[in-house]
């Protein structure tokens, strides 16, 4: 840590289940003034709002943007090493019996406190998540995030594992003292992406009861560039996470076979997701490659489908691949007619 600076008041929290917001900043200086407002709009106010400017190299945007909320922010700056770094830095200064997690470019709806803390108040629960609007550049208008990532049953390491029930880290709100008692968030190299997955199923691993409110709380914002991009970083994230706590943890035999499939699932998902990015962008046969591996994992007959027009017609696969990958400002009316090559796709 290499710069704190606490200008919030001083006293010790002495109100029940006080809550700690906690902002892990890494280039959001466009974003964070809107993060920022949606905290200090909350109709719960929290104890306070520590942000933590991970080795930001728009440090000088970012401090310009926060400015107006100075007074009100415990700030803390240090060298870049990655979010779970940054989330512990924050935790180890945090006073709030609960800890509130946003990243510096979502938004929180105005009731999104008071009605996590109520839940938590109301089930004993030590942590709960909820639903977010995703938003952003590019966007389809009103999807939400667990229309996309859905939670659905108990929230458990299998339900994890299998991706029945999905974590929104922007939405969580969880017991300071359960994640201190966890061992704080992994810092090592290999969980640069996907810490958060880590956390959550290591606190379910540990007993931690975990609910979630499907009541839409906060703003997702996708900005990881062209839709077709953002899903192959997305299950990319998704197959280095359990490929991850695969190496880390002990499974039960249960547990130990939805690993076994889910992996199989996701690595199918990430090469017809490459797939898809390489027709794009004209590079037929590495596209004709990630297609046929992905069909020995997971067998459909689109992928198959797929494979022929790759091979007969990979000029006009490619244009009704880039109507379908348009964004939504830039749909052309043909768009859909497209096969879909989800590896669970169905004929």
């Amino acid at each position: 840590m290499t710069g704190q600076s606490r200008s919030l008041s001083d006293e010790p929290a002495s109100s029940r289940d006080s809550v700690s917001v906690i902002i892990p900043a890494y280039n959001v200086a466009p974003y964070i003034a809107e993060a920022l407002a949606s905290v200090f709009a909350q109709r719960r106010a929290p104890l306070e709002v520590v942000l933590v400017n991970d080795g930001s190299s728009d440090s000088e945007a970012l401090e310009l943007a926060i400015a107006p909320f100075r007074d009100r922010l415990v700030y803390i700056q240090q060298t870049n090493k990655g979010a779970a770094a940054a989330r512990n830095a924050a935790l180890r200064v945090a006073r709030g019996d609960l800890v509130a997690f946003l990243d510096g470019d979502d938004v929180w709806m105005s009731d999104l406190l008071e009605s996590q803390v109520a839940f938590l108040q109301k089930t004993g629960c030590d942590m709960v998540y909820a639903d977010a609007l995703i938003f952003g550049r590019g966007v389809h208008p009103q999807r939400t995030y667990m229309a996309i990532c859905p939670s659905r049953g108990k929230v458990t390491p299998q339900s994890l594992i299998e991706g029945k029930c999905n974590v929104l880290t922007s939405s969580t709100v969880v017991r300071r003292d359960s994640v201190v008692a966890a061992g704080f968030f992994d810092e090592s190299p290999q969980w640069r992406r996907g810490q958060d997955f880590e956390m959550w199923f290591r606190l379910a691993k540990l007993g931690a009861q975990i609910g979630y409110q499907e009541r839409v709380l906060a703003k997702y914002r996708e900005r990881r560039g062209s839709l077709s991009g953002s899903a192959v970083d997305q299950s990319m994230r998704d197959l280095w996470s359990l490929m991850g706590i695969k190496a880390k943890f002990q499974f039960t035999p249960s547990e130990q076979e939805a690993l076994t499939e889910r992996i199989a699932e996701t690595t199918a998902t990430c090469q017809v997701e490459l797939g898809k990015m390489q027709l794009l962008q004209g590079q037929f046969d590495e596209a004709r490659t990630n297609f046929a591996a992905a069909n020995r994992y997971r067998r459909g007959l689109r992928l198959l489908l797929a494979g022929c027009a790759l091979a007969v017609a990979p000029g006009a696969l490619q244009r009704v691949m880039r109507r379908r990958s348009a964004p939504p400002d830039e749909e052309d009316p043909s768009r859909g007619s497209g096969p879909d090559l989800s590896p669970g796709a169905n004929p």
